[in-house]
């Protein structure tokens, strides 16, 4: 049995979620080794069993465990005590959690969910212990057919994967490549998501970092070493918004293509197409047997029911699907089919018209905002996302107001030492926030002018 400290003055739940991932820092928990079950969990340390449930799916929705179905819960991510200091250090704080100073609401989105009516079914399927047929009720078929709706993908059934995340395809495509050379080197922006960069982290790649700015990746510094592959978010880069324009796009594929690099693009901050001409996915106007596409629902979801689904090229789709095969839990199968039922009825294009509406309303408010109280605020990003980058040339009003921790700044977040052309850029969740939050937000940011 695991040796935790539990103090029942304390929230248990967070308390086993810290002790757990404490003991995989120290290196007694190792990678594959599988966590006490559910019940001997509960039993041996008196509490209750909702809350190592809770705990185990946090971890899970961390990356730190993977679920297989009547096996339980295994340590996903090898874990290096050093390298994660450092990685705190230099990068975003967990976006998954959702502070009490407001901080930290990228990932969190408040106004995405399943319709009651599908969720109703679910659980009366559940209760009725109906059970799903090896079809997977045609989940994948719908979410390409969403993402063609969404995003102008053409993607083959043959080539696709789907996933609980885009966060676990990536897993799996680190691994793969891992597995292939064990001394791995990938190019992230900077600024990168946390999780992302903790992924290849834990696998011990050797991570070079290159700066984005509102044209996306700057290419121009990429290394001169080979690289196993680059990390991008190019149509609606994360966090700060910025778009990679097309003549950088040109560039990389080639140079992708010419240095033997798997170009991984990740679409899931640009999934919904918001009544407005956007930019087109890299895979669309270049596809070559060295690009990956990976997206997710989650914008359209919700962050608990994310679904994500990749393409892939020949040369790594059976090495990506074997693992995902392994990592991924098969008694999911009855929540697959809640989103495919979804996802393939008539309520699906409605609704993501009216969030479409919602998230402009909202992307609007903020940026009068914004534009009101700064001569040059210098925004990155529009409303098809959930957030947007500026630059607030007095920094210190973000210290002076309890709204106003509602916003971040990138240089809070990350180590922005090497990069001063961050140090005063703030990033502004509005997708996260109320009309009356971002109303409050523009009355203070006003009377500081």
């Amino acid at each position: 049995m695991l040796l935790l400290r539990i103090d029942r003055k304390e929230n248990i739940q967070n308390q086993l979620v810290t002790n757990i991932i404490d003991l995989i820092n120290q290196g007694e928990l190792k990678f594959g080794d599988y966590l006490p079950s559910i019940r001997s969990m509960s039993d041996h340390f008196s509490i209750s069993r909702s809350s190592v449930i809770g705990a185990y799916e946090k971890l899970a929705s961390l990356g730190v465990v993977q679920s297989k179905e009547r096996s339980g819960f295994f340590v996903a991510a090898i874990f290096d005590r050093e390298l994660n200091e450092k990685a705190k250090d230099v990068l975003f704080i967990d976006n998954n959690q959702r502070p009490d100073d407001g901080k930290g609401l990228l990932e969190y989105v408040d106004d995405t969910n399943i319709p009651g009516a599908f969720m109703k079914k679910y659980f009366l399927d559940l209760h009725l212990n109906k059970t799903a047929d090896a079809e997977h009720f045609d989940l994948k078929e719908n979410i390409i057919n969403t993402v063609l709706s969404l995003r102008g993908m053409k993607m083959k059934f043959s080539n696709t994967v789907v996933s609980k995340s885009a966060t676990s395809l990536v897993f799996s495509i680190a691994l793969a490549i891992k597995n292939h050379n064990p001394n791995p080197c990938v190019v992230l922006e900077f600024p990168c998501n946390q999780l992302i960069y903790q992924i290849f982290n834990s696998f011990n790649f050797n991570i070079k970092l290159v700066p984005v700015d509102s044209n996306g990746l700057m290419v121009d510094q990429l290394p001169s070493e080979p690289v196993d592959c680059i990390y991008v978010t190019p149509s609606y880069q994360f966090p700060t918004g910025g778009i990679l324009n097309q003549e950088r796009r040109a560039y990389l594929t080639e140079w992708c293509l010419k240095n033997d690099t798997w170009l991984i693009e990740d679409d899931s901050w640009a999934i919904m197409n918001l009544g407005k001409k956007i930019t087109s996915p890299i895979y669309l106007n270049g596809q070559n047997n060295r690009l990956i596409y990976v997206t997710s629902l989650g914008l359209i979801l919700g962050s608990e029911t994310s679904v994500g689904i990749g393409v892939f090229p020949e040369a790594l789709l059976d090495r990506v699907q074997d693992i995902e095969n392994i990592v991924n839990n098969e008694s999911s199968v009855m929540f697959s089919k809640l989103i495919s039922d979804y996802l393939g009825s008539n309520r699906i294009i409605r609704d993501i018209a009216n969030l479409a509406q919602k998230r402009r309303e909202k992307y609007q408010l903020a940026i009068e905002g914004v534009n009101r109280a700064f001569d040059d605020p210098d925004v990155w990003g529009e409303p098809r996302s959930t957030y947007f980058s500026f630059n607030m040339q007095d920094v210190g009003l973000l210290k002076n107001s309890e709204i106003l921790n509602k916003i971040t700044l990138i240089s809070d977040r990350c180590d922005c030492t090497d990069y001063p052309e961050f140090k005063n850029r703030v990033i502004y969740p509005f997708a996260s926030l109320s009309l009356d939050e971002i109303g409050r937000i523009n009355q203070q940011l006003a009377l500081n002018r």
